[in-house]
């Protein structure tokens, strides 16, 4: 009876966020090309709800991009890259919607507000 009830728990379910090709603070994840590698970093504490930061840099570990806005992980939050482009980056903001980014023909990367690919759509648990 114990194991019936310890099974339904949802402390013993697997987290669909926590697979490898999430981004979390303990996890960064190579970009397709493997050009690049993405991370996430603790931002300032808001309202006593821990933040992330997107990050992103290259094989040498220059940073090539980081995020100015720090999200709140209180609603769904998750990073990934999309798997069909060779580096760009998604963040879904429960909060604040979703954002691509991307490297420019100038090489620089720019962070757009954008409507998720079905991949990214996919995900959502």
């Amino acid at each position: 009876m114990i194991s019936a009830l310890l099974s339904g728990c949802s402390l013993f379910s697997t987290d669909p966020l926590q697979a490898d090709r999430f981004v979390r603070p303990d996890h960064t994840v190579p970009s397709p090309s493997g050009e690049y590698a993405a991370s996430v970093e603790y931002g300032p504490t808001e309202n006593n709800v821990k933040t992330w930061v997107p990050v992103i840099r290259d094989k040498s570990g220059d940073e090539v991009f980081r995020d100015d806005y720090p999200y709140s992980t209180r609603h769904m939050l998750y990073v990934t890259w999309l798997s069909s482009q060779p580096a760009e980056l998604w963040v879904y903001s429960g909060d604040v919607g979703t954002f691509s980014i991307a490297q420019q023909p100038n090489g620089k990367w720019m962070k757009q507000h954008s409507t998720a690919p079905k991949e990214i759509k996919d995900l959502h648990p």
